[in-house]
C-alpha cells in the first residue's frame, strides 16, 4: 500500500524485528517503524497521509509556521542535516527564525522579547515577562501532567508489550527539562569522539550552540 502524489510516494508496510526467540512485528512507513506513533496519531496509513500533506502543504504570505527537529533521524536526516537547511533557508529567506531550548532556558524574557519582534507583534514588557513565567519548563510539565494523559490506545499497547519488555515505559513529552545532562551519560572517550565529530560537521552551520549552562555563584 502507498500514498501516491505529484511529489510524494510514501509506502506503508511491516517488518518483523528477530532476536533469537523474541519476535515483534511492526508497521512502518518508508520502512521507518511507526511504534508508538500509530497509537498516537492513528494508522501507518494515516501517518503517511500526514507527511503528504505537509509535503504538499502551500502556505498563505501571512502563515506562521512552527517546526522543530524530529527525532526520527531515519525520516528526516541527523541534527546537522536539519540545521544544515535552516541555515541555507535562513541566507535565502529572511522570514525565517531559529528558536533554541538552550536559550529560552538561560534568558527566557529576551527570547521572547525576540519571537514577538519578529513577529511584528507590539507588547509591553509586562506581557512579555507573564509569558515568559508561564512558559517556564517546569510549569509546562505539571499542567500537562496534571491535566492530560496518554491516549487509551497507547496505554494498551505498552500494557501489552510490557508482558515481553518489562522495562518498557510511556513515552514522556516532558523530562528533565535539563541543559548538559550528557554529562551523565558521555564517558570521556565518548565525548571527545563527539567533539570532533561536531566539529567537523558544524563548519557549514551558521549556529552558536550551547552544551552547558554554567550556573551563577
Amino acid at each position: 500500500m502507498s500514498v501516491t502524489s505529484d511529489q510524494a510516494s510514501l509506502i506503508v508496510g511491516k517488518e518483523t524485528i528477530k532476536d533469537g526467540d523474541f519476535q515483534f512485528s511492526i508497521e512502518t512507513v518508508n520502512g521507518v517503524g511507526m511504534f508508538p506513533f500509530p497509537s498516537t496519531i492513528g494508522s501507518p496509513q494515516r501517518y503517511a497521509d500526514i507527511i503528504t500533506d505537509v509535503i504538499n502543504f502551500e502556505s498563505r504570505h501571512d502563515d506562521v509556521i512552527l517546526a522543530t527537529y524530529p527525532k526520527c533521524v531515519q525520516l528526516y536526516g541527523t541534527w546537522f542535516d536539519y540545521e544544515r537547511d535552516m541555515t541555507k533557508g535562513k541566507s535565502e529567506n529572511k522570514n525565517i527564525l531559529t528558536v533554541h531550548f538552550e536559550n529560552l532556558k538561560m534568558d527566557p524574557v529576551t527570547e521572547v522579547r525576540r519571537i514577538a519582534d519578529f513577529l511584528e507583534v507590539d507588547i509591553s514588557d509586562e506581557v512579555v515577562n507573564e509569558i515568559s513565567a508561564k512558559c517556564k519548563f517546569q510549569t509546562l510539565k505539571k499542567a500537562n501532567d496534571d491535566l492530560k494523559k496518554p491516549p487509551e490506545e497507547l496505554l494498551k499497547n505498552f500494557l501489552s508489550l510490557s508482558k515481553i519488555l518489562p522495562n518498557i515505559k510511556v513515552p514522556a513529552i516532558y523530562r528533565k527539562g535539563e541543559v548538559g545532562d550528557w554529562k551523565n551519560h558521555f564517558t570521556v572517550a565518548q565525548n571527545e569522539r563527539f567533539d570532533a565529530w561536531f566539529s567537523e560537521e558544524m563548519m557549514t552551520i551558521d549556529q552558536k550552540v550551547i552544551s552547558e549552562i554554567m550556573k551563577k555563584p
